[in-house]
């Protein structure tokens, strides 16, 4: 399967070269130059760099193996089949406007089918376990997950022993495997409370709503909710909670006098906010998702870190600053022709 990369400084240079070369193997040997080859050669300017069993190569080693001649010199356009690429230009979002919104734990339901949970099994010794971190659908095939968890499990092992799971409809779950991820490069600069991403095994049948995303600084003054899951009835069950949000000055004030200072702990940016509500003392772990639908939609504003507790403030990495990095890692063209 090929997949399109988008342009980085490396692919922009690569096409640079590309392009030199080719001139200098026109100024050599011009009577090669016929109608198949220049057309060639601008599909390779156009087309930047592709990724083939994960691997990054060029368009025009793409068109040799499939034509299995390692000049290609001779072969008409005509005689090869491109790649068809399979596009992952988000799926519309979900649009449900009316959702109920008691709060508290509202059981396996389908509302908010966005938002899931990463299981992953592990082995100590004799011992066999579970771990879950929170994630959140953005599109069609990819979800967003804090970097740290997923970061330190290898994706060979990720790929086997790991799940997404979503609850779709009233008790029934859907899951899939995690095909591959991508930590933000703040993680490799020992940022631990950043974003990762996940890439889903996702079939064509699979119907999924990802959650909106907006490009717009939100206004986050009210209509404000963690949803997630918890397991205080031995199983996942999906929870809410209405949020007041509190201003950055006050929620740094608090988090420096408890003692949570640490650089690689704190979010580059993010919004804070607790459970005005809340009747039972609980501590959200990483993945509760900061949504908002005040004007319609439910659109994503920030994704929880674990925190003190839910009469605490709790820090939500602010999604708005990762869009360009998520949108250079998901998008990719449909077909090419």
């Amino acid at each position: 399967m090929c997949e399109f990369t988008s342009s980085s400084k490396n692919n922009r240079q690569w096409m640079s070269d590309e392009t030199d070369d080719d001139d200098d193997d026109d100024d050599d040997d011009k009577s090669k130059a016929n109608k198949s080859e220049a057309g060639l050669k601008t599909i390779v300017r156009q087309t930047a760099m592709y990724r083939v069993n994960n691997e990054m190569v060029n368009f025009t080693r793409v068109l040799c193996e499939a034509c299995r001649d390692e000049d290609c010199a001779h072969v008409a356009l005509s005689d090869v089949r491109p790649c068809k690429i399979t596009s992952s230009s988000p799926a519309t979002c979900d649009q449900t406007r009316k959702t109920i919104l008691q709060e508290g734990n509202i059981g396996q339901t389908k509302h908010f089918s966005w938002v899931g949970v990463l299981r992953v099994h592990y082995h100590k010794g004799e011992k066999f376990g579970v771990g879950v971190t929170g994630i959140v659908l953005i599109k069609r095939k990819y979800s967003i997950a804090n970097a740290y968890d997923v970061g330190k499990i290898s994706k060979n092992y990720l790929r086997k022993e790991g799940k997404a799971m979503f609850i779709l409809k009233n008790n029934v779950t859907w899951s899939s495997t995690v095909r591959d991820y991508f930590t933000h490069p703040e993680y490799e600069d020992s940022m631990y409370n950043t974003i990762a991403l996940l890439e889903l095994e996702v079939q064509n049948n699979d119907v999924l709503s990802p959650i909106c995303l907006t490009s717009k600084k939100y206004n986050i003054t009210g209509h404000l909710y963690a949803i997630g899951y918890t397991d205080e009835h031995m199983l996942l069950e999906k929870v809410i909670y209405n949020i007041q949000n509190v201003t950055r000055e006050h929620c740094d004030e608090f988090y420096n006098r408890i003692g949570f200072k640490e650089e690689h702990d704190t979010p580059k940016r993010y919004h804070c906010g607790f459970a005005k509500n809340n009747k039972n003392h609980c501590v959200w772990e990483n993945g509760m998702v900061l949504a908002s639908n005040s004007s319609g939609p439910w659109v994503l504003i920030g994704f929880g870190i674990k925190g003190p507790g839910c009469y605490a403030p709790s820090r939500f990495i602010d999604v708005l600053l990762y869009l360009p990095w998520i949108k250079s890692q998901t998008e990719e063209i449909k077909e090419i022709y």
